[in-house]
């Protein structure tokens, strides 16, 4: 979520498929983007080979079935990623255990705000 600026519900709905090693990003379905157009999104080189080497070794497919309270039906084919049903949870964990506060001065820290911090960093094309 951080590197890319993907809401959780279009992190959930990508596929193997989605991710793009010739060009090092991900094409994004209209059928579940907000906006509903077909886009790309740019990432990192280390981050496609990272994301290449999780689905060869089934990670994403393992953590559904570890993880999920989901049943196997609600569970796409070939996801490239594992996201939790309530991600926030996590995020607010990770903050706590790295001693950042929730919210201070400048505002609330959530899940959501991983797409902000995207954009101050390279053009989101979502």
């Amino acid at each position: 979520a951080l590197t890319t600026g993907l809401r959780a519900n279009e992190l959930r709905s990508l596929t193997v498929s989605d991710l793009d090693t010739q060009e090092n990003g991900l094409r994004l379905r209209k059928e579940w983007t907000k906006n509903r157009k077909e886009s790309f999104q740019p990432l990192t080189e280390i981050l496609v080979k990272c994301l290449s080497k999780s689905v060869q070794l089934g990670e994403p497919i393992d953590a559904y079935t570890k993880y999920s309270i989901w049943s196997p039906k609600a569970i796409l084919p070939n996801p490239l990623l594992y996201v939790p049903a309530h991600p926030a949870r996590g995020f607010h964990i990770d903050l706590k255990a790295a001693g950042i506060p929730k919210e201070n001065e400048e505002g609330k820290l959530d899940f959501h705000a991983l797409r902000n911090t995207c954009g101050l960093n390279s053009e989101v094309h979502v």
